[in-house]
């Protein structure tokens, strides 16, 4: 899984986010987007999306003389990333306290109990064969 090395505000996430849901995208396209859930200017969402650009989040591709971006991570690689960075950076490398957090969230659905046993599943064989 790729590492995130670069930390992304709140904002540039929203945008990166927004290209990986309607990738291939102008500047202009996701200026409307942004201006219709938080009202930002576009000059503020071409600004970051250049730092996206800048730290390798986001590749370019010059189509009928505009610039088209695309995500460079899938949303999955994105949000393992994100959760590593936070497990290691803000609970010292323990999961115990991100499960507990789990464990007490009242409105998991079915589905999301039911994927979590599964990957229980997957880490177990793992786990055991890592033991010496």
């Amino acid at each position: 899984m790729p590492r995130l090395q670069t930390n992304l505000g709140q904002a540039e996430l929203e945008i990166l986010q927004i290209v990986q849901d309607q990738q291939p995208v102008t500047v202009g396209d996701v200026a409307r987007r942004v201006a219709d859930d938080s009202g930002k200017a576009r000059t503020t969402v071409a600004t970051m999306v250049g730092r996206l650009l800048a730290k390798g989040f986001l590749s370019r591709k010059k189509i009928d003389g505009k610039y088209h971006y695309t995500a460079r991570m899938s949303k999955t690689d994105l949000h393992r990333g994100l959760v590593q960075r936070f497990v290691e950076s803000s609970l010292g490398g323990s999961l115990s306290a991100f499960v507990a957090y789990l464990a007490e969230k009242p409105d998991l659905t079915p589905e999301e109990i039911n994927r979590l046993e599964q990957l229980v599943q997957e880490i177990k064989p793992r786990a055991a064969g890592g033991r010496k």
